[in-house]
């Protein structure tokens, strides 16, 4: 064998590796793209996931919030119900006193009357009641007054004259509020009202009765007012 078979020269191929790492570009591009690819479907998928999540649960607060309304409005309307239901049954048990004290009231003026009409009361003239009140409760100066004056004798015509109120002081001082004119055959009832000044409280009332320019009754009265129901 020659000498020159011994030697074989090559030649260079620059284009070789530069192809090479073209090609690991390339692929490396193609895997990372598909990773990416596929994290961004699943990210996609994910999202959708995650807002119909929301859907349902904004769905459901607005539904709850709906439910929260309803009660509230049904709450409203049972404490009002309540509340009219309550002043209903404070002004039926007032009205249901008032009654009541009234019907005692008349059968205490029945039992009055029948003792004067069947002849079991004195015969003698006299005053059987004074009562006073209040007319109102933010005006405690305006007081009315309620008199009945009674006799037993049979007569002829009835009695006349004048009553006359005078309230007493603890100062000795003796004011005339009224004079009414008495017409009197069995029962006479005198009402009227009267009006306190200076923020004075009297000690007393006293109710007269002149006839024919004379005293012949004269009677006094401890000042009580009478207590509202």
């Amino acid at each position: 064998m020659s000498s020159l078979a011994k030697h074989v020269i090559y030649q260079p191929k620059p284009y070789r590796c530069l192809i090479i790492v073209t090609v690991a570009v390339l692929l490396t591009s193609v895997l990372i793209w598909f990773y990416l690819t596929q994290t961004n479907e699943s990210l996609f998928i994910e999202l959708s996931q995650l807002k119909q999540q929301q859907q349902q649960l904004s769905n459901q607060n607005q539904h709850l919030q709906q439910q929260l309304k309803s009660m509230q409005h049904e709450l409203e309307d049972k404490n009002q119900f309540i509340a009219i239901q309550n002043e209903t049954d404070t002004q039926l048990k007032r009205r249901l006193d008032e009654l009541q004290n009234k019907v005692v009231h008349l059968n205490k003026e029945l039992m009055f009357y029948q003792t004067i009409t069947q002849g079991n009361a004195s015969s003698k003239l006299q005053i059987r009641e004074l009562e006073l009140n209040a007319i109102a409760t933010d005006k405690p100066e305006n007081i009315s007054y309620r008199i009945v004056i009674t006799q037993g004798e049979r007569i002829t015509k009835p009695l006349t004259g004048i009553i006359t109120l005078t309230l007493n002081y603890d100062t000795d001082k003796h004011d005339v509020i009224s004079e009414h004119q008495l017409n009197l055959r069995h029962v006479q009832m005198i009402e009227g009202t009267l009006k306190l000044v200076d923020d004075t409280t009297p000690n007393s009332i006293t109710v007269t009765l002149k006839q024919n320019k004379k005293i012949t009754l004269s009677q006094t009265f401890d000042w009580q007012i009478a207590k509202q129901n």
